[in-house]
């Protein structure tokens, strides 16, 4: 699979530096002046994490050579390995870590020019993932307009806290059929989240607001 996308690669860069090498070209036949440009890889390109990931520039002028390159993958140093196409490299991405990375690439040439590039990948999971089965073993009934953030279940009575500016709250209410106990209304301007109740005391974050709230388990009323 990795040779296959390898030479996919290199047949695209073919064209790639043929149809380069043709746009330099004026309608006097005199080639432009141009930096080397970076191919490879396309920023925010996606890979398995494992994967080498192809390097490649275009020189656009046959007596450029590569005399050095540096390569940084988040700010430290990596080795850039020799391909067997001429002005490509191969990063080998087996001891990075999943996500989004940074690439920093210099280059010297013999010319005496240096040059610079940025660029992301991004390494995704070779894992392929499991299909996993499910059973509903039982149904209870709550209110869809609630935007859930927190639920504690405590003898057949479950404690829920629920999000959104101006539709936040903490509720009590039966699990079987869903009635209703008590339930409190929070500011307009506060986003609720989780809640846990431990012994009489209901706790409920505000992680938007930097807050938390203190309720008695029963009455609702707000202990600090």
């Amino acid at each position: 699979m990795l040779a296959y996308r390898f030479l996919q690669e290199s047949i695209y860069l073919s064209f790639l530096l043929l149809f380069s090498s043709l746009a330099l070209t004026n309608c006097n036949g005199k080639e432009e002046q141009h930096s080397i440009v970076l191919l490879y890889p396309a920023d925010r390109a996606t890979y398995p994490i494992g994967e080498d990931v192809l390097v490649a520039f275009d020189l656009n002028k046959d007596d450029i050579i590569i005399d050095s390159t540096n390569c940084f993958v988040n700010g430290k140093a990596v080795l850039l390995a020799e391909s067997d196409i001429a002005t490509t490299y191969v990063l080998h991405t087996s001891n990075c870590s999943l996500g989004e990375h940074e690439i920093t690439i210099e280059m010297w040439c013999n010319n005496g020019i240096s040059h610079s590039y940025k660029t992301k990948i991004i390494l995704l999971s070779d894992l392929t993932p499991t299909a996993l089965s499910y059973q509903v073993m039982q149904q209870y009934p709550h209110d869809t307009a609630d935007f859930t953030q927190g639920l504690f279940y405590e003898n057949d009575i479950m404690y829920e806290g629920t999000g959104l500016d101006g539709q936040s709250k903490i509720k009590k209410y039966a699990l079987n059929n869903g009635k209703v106990f008590n339930e409190h209304k929070l500011p307009n301007d506060v986003f609720g989240e989780g809640v846990t109740v431990i012994n009489n005391k209901i706790y409920q974050t505000h992680y938007k607001d930097k807050i938390g709230s203190i309720y008695d388990k029963n009455s609702f009323l707000i202990k600090i």
